[in-house]
């Protein structure tokens, strides 16, 4: 299923992102 594929990706990009306000301290 594409949407799986695509729900992988968006986790992957909010973990990033949430790896990254940890680094700064939000």
């Amino acid at each position: 299923m594409i949407d799986t594929s695509h729900r992988t990706q968006l986790n992957t990009l909010l973990s990033s992102w949430q790896w990254r306000g940890k680094r700064l301290g939000s």
